[in-house]
Formats: structure tokens, C-alpha cells, sequence
């Protein structure tokens, strides 16, 4: 003697009272049936996409201050998670890396900034190999001894060097990382 009855849901949206298998069973409040979840979904995604650039926009500044806070006050948690992030993912990035390097012929430089930076690292050599410009033993920066490098800040000028180990050569091409304080 059970008696059968079906829940009937009411859309917000078209206002008709629909059974509830016509909800998607994931909406805890059930306001749209799925007929109005579709329909409405990418009219409401393009407004939302719009809305967020127009607010991006609005706060660029106080979000870029948010972001060099965050940066600076989350620095070794942020240096871990880069850290986990290329050791899970060498290949991907080795191939990418690879990919672009070989697309513009040299890290973001163009074909002949490419080919200034090869020749004036050719002539430098050179020289250093006939007696026409000395390599110290030294880092120029840090003192350091063992193995120098030469750092040219215009190719266009390749006996004017700058004798540095790879650590300070290094950091000579990277970007200044924002300092604390």
C-alpha cells in the first residue's frame, strides 16, 4: 500500500515547477533546472569574463602591490614549490625551453642578436687564445677563482669584456629580483 509521489522543484529562472531529476543533482539549492543551465551558462560565462577584465583593469595597481607583497613575504615557500614543480616536469620544460631557444635563435633574442652575441664570442676567444686580451684567474665582481667567463654588455664591442665566474655571470642576465626591505 505505498503511496508514489514525485518532488517537484520550481526554476528560478523559467518559473515552471519541474520533477527533480530535471535539476542536476550536484546544485545544492536546485534554482535552474538543466534546460536553464544551459541556456543561460555562456550568456552568464561572457558576462562574467567581461565584468573580471574590466575589474582586472580597474586594480591593476593595488593588485600588483598585493603581488610583490606576497612574493617577498612567501619567498622560500614559493622557491619550494618551483623547485617541486621543474623536478616533476624536466622533460616538458627541457622541450619547451628547447623549442623556443631554437625559435628565435638564442634566449629571447633575435636572429642577429643571435649571430652578434656568436661573433663577438668568437673574437673574444680568439684573442684570448693569441695574446691579444688577457683572462684573469679571477671573478672581476666577487673575487672568485676557478673558472671565468667573459661577459659582454654590448656585442657590437667584443674585446670590451667583463671577466666573471658563472655565478656572477649568471646574475648579470637575470632580470633584478625584488629585494626585502
Amino acid at each position: 500500500m505505498g503511496s508514489s509521489y514525485e518532488i517537484i522543484y520550481w526554476c528560478a529562472k523559467c518559473r515552471e515547477g519541474k520533477l527533480y531529476y530535471e535539476f542536476r543533482s550536484s546544485d545544492e539549492n536546485k534554482s535552474r533546472c538543466t534546460e536553464c543551465r544551459r541556456k543561460y551558462g555562456k550568456r552568464d560565462k561572457e558576462h562574467q569574463a567581461k565584468y573580471d577584465a574590466e575589474y582586472r583593469l580597474e586594480h591593476k595597481e593595488q593588485k600588483a602591490r598585493y603581488d610583490t607583497e606576497y612574493r617577498l613575504d612567501n619567498a622560500e615557500h614559493i622557491a619550494k614549490r618551483m623547485s617541486k614543480y621543474r623536478d616533476e616536469n624536466k622533460e616538458s620544460i627541457n622541450a619547451s625551453v628547447r623549442k623556443r631557444y631554437k625559435k628565435v635563435g638564442g634566449w629571447g633574442r633575435t636572429e642577429e642578436d643571435a649571430t652578434k652575441k656568436k661573433a663577438a664570442g668568437g673574437a673574444m676567444n680568439y684573442a684570448v687564445r693569441q695574446g691579444h686580451l688577457h683572462k684573469p684567474s679571477t671573478c672581476s665582481k666577487c673575487q672568485k677563482s676557478g673558472r671565468i667567463e667573459g661577459h659582454h654588455n654590448d656585442y657590437d664591442k667584443p674585446y670590451d669584456v667583463i671577466w666573471l665566474c658563472p655565478k656572477c655571470h649568471n646574475a648579470e642576465h637575470r632580470p633584478k629580483t625584488i629585494q626585502k626591505g
